[in-house]
């Protein structure tokens, strides 16, 4: 946890109200501050392809994708990111290729 009580593991969230915003990205998170392996297909934290990674995630939340799973407070949180994450390395491959990892 932060010093304002929030989980400092978040990387990014959408579909939440902060002043008026859809989507946050967590600034302090493995985005911009990690390192190494970030478990998700070949993608390293804090890079330029990680970043992308995670903005593409947030907006299929915002846009509503077909099959791109709300996960924020579900059960079985862990396995719905685990296909969405599947969804964009699939489905976005192209252009996370094109920033450096």
């Amino acid at each position: 946890m932060d010093g304002d009580g929030n989980p400092s593991n978040v990387i990014g969230i959408a579909n939440v109200t902060v002043g008026g915003l859809n989507v946050v990205v967590n600034s302090s998170g493995a985005a911009f501050s990690g390192s190494g392996a970030s478990g998700i297909g070949d993608l390293n934290y804090n890079t330029d392809a990680f970043r992308a990674f995670t903005l593409l995630h947030e907006f299929a939340h915002t846009l509503a994708i077909p099959g791109f799973y709300p996960e924020g407070g579900a059960p079985n949180q862990s396995a719905l990111e685990d296909k969405n994450n599947a969804q964009i390395l699939s489905h976005c491959s192209k252009t996370l290729a094109g920033f450096k990892n």
